[in-house]
């Protein structure tokens, strides 16, 4: 009786091991005949900004990456602007569903498409996220020269703090309005700077109080002591920067939506997606080989040479935050209408 439950046993064992093994097999059977479908074609990526910009120099890096781990094809890079990223994201949007045509989307879509921006014919949940290749981490800075040292200084009925920034429909000033609106603190706009380097010299100097801006391009004056960082406003700190809080740590109640919102934004900046009804076993290939090739040595290191910082999200995960991203109470959408200026 022993012997036959033994024999059972046995036999369970090595069923489940040939289904476990058929199951690999068909999928590495089914993953080579997707590598195949890409042999001898050609992919293009569409960057939907003029070529020279950030979006055009993540396009045009990863092109021969991606045309390396997919053996046979040849990868493009296709510049489609106008209407604030708008146009190339409807062409991404609209294009065949074969994983020939890949988008580089710019995250400003969310506020587009929630606030339902005139010319729009894309859906964002509708999409295919494949990969997201940057985060641009935001910090709330002060000059050295200005009053406000600490966030204790800045309060609601108390001294006007003017905060300074590029002109409206751009992300420095939708980011400064945006924190006006959430911590209720007596903002003065000072918009229309040039850039992010204009807007930091002026608060060096002390034309302003403060700005907002990228870490990577405020470093420099943060390690120098000419601006002071008294937020960081992503989802979490970065490294050696623990003593700076996060915006979420001081909000008011009831912000907590537009906060996740807000965290999303900085979280992802180079959003890389396929049309809709692509079919899924192409989709999760693709996604499988972005994560294969930021992982790649030679990535890594092409990336270091040139000082391109990689932080890579699956599409798996990013598929999720733009899902929660696009659900946002009719109270935060309001809210967008009311003070988000989309740039052109």
């Amino acid at each position: 009786m022993e012997k036959i439950k033994g024999l059972k046993k046995v036999v369970l064992i090595v069923s489940v091991v040939s289904v476990v093994l058929l199951i690999g097999l068909s999928a590495s059977i089914g993953q080579e005949k997707e590598l195949k479908f890409f042999h001898g074609k050609i992919i293009r990526i569409i960057v939907c900004t003029t070529p020279g910009g950030g979006f055009d120099t993540y396009a045009r890096f990863t092109a021969p990456h991606l045309q390396r781990h997919l053996p046979g094809s040849r990868v493009v890079v296709e510049n489609v602007p106008g209407a604030g990223h708008l146009i190339g994201t409807n062409k991404v949007y609209e294009s065949p569903p074969d994983g020939l045509t890949l988008g580089i989307i710019n995250r400003g879509m969310i506020f587009n498409q929630l606030i339902g921006t005139k010319g729009i014919r894309f859906d964002l949940g509708k999409f295919n996220w494949l990969a997201n290749l940057a985060a641009e981490p935001r910090f709330f800075v002060v000059g050295k020269k200005s009053k406000f040292q600490t966030l204790e200084q800045i309060t609601k009925g108390g001294p006007e703090i003017k905060i300074g920034c590029t002109g409206a429909g751009t992300v420095a000033y939708n980011d400064t309005v945006m924190l006006k609106e959430i911590m209720d603190w007596p903002v003065r706009v000072v918009s229309g700077y040039g850039g992010s380097s204009d807007s930091q010299l002026a608060t060096i100097k002390g034309e302003v109080d403060a700005m907002v801006g990228i870490y990577d391009t405020l470093r420099i004056s943060m390690e120098s002591g000419d601006i002071k960082p008294l937020l960081q406003m992503g989802g979490r700190k970065i490294p050696g920067m623990e003593s700076v809080r996060l915006l979420r740590e001081i909000i008011p109640p009831g912000n907590e939506d537009l906060m996740n919102l807000l965290e999303i934004q900085y979280s992802v900046s180079r959003l890389l997606a396929a049309p809709p009804g692509l079919p899924v076993a192409r989709r999760d290939l693709l996604r499988e080989i972005y994560k294969k090739m930021v992982e790649d040595k030679e990535f890594i290191n092409a990336a270091k040479k040139i000082n391109l910082n990689i932080e890579f999200t699956s599409g798996e995960e990013l598929e999720s935050m733009m899902r929660g991203a696009l659900k946002q109470p009719p109270k935060v959408i309001d809210l967008l209408k009311r003070v988000i200026v989309i740039g052109g």
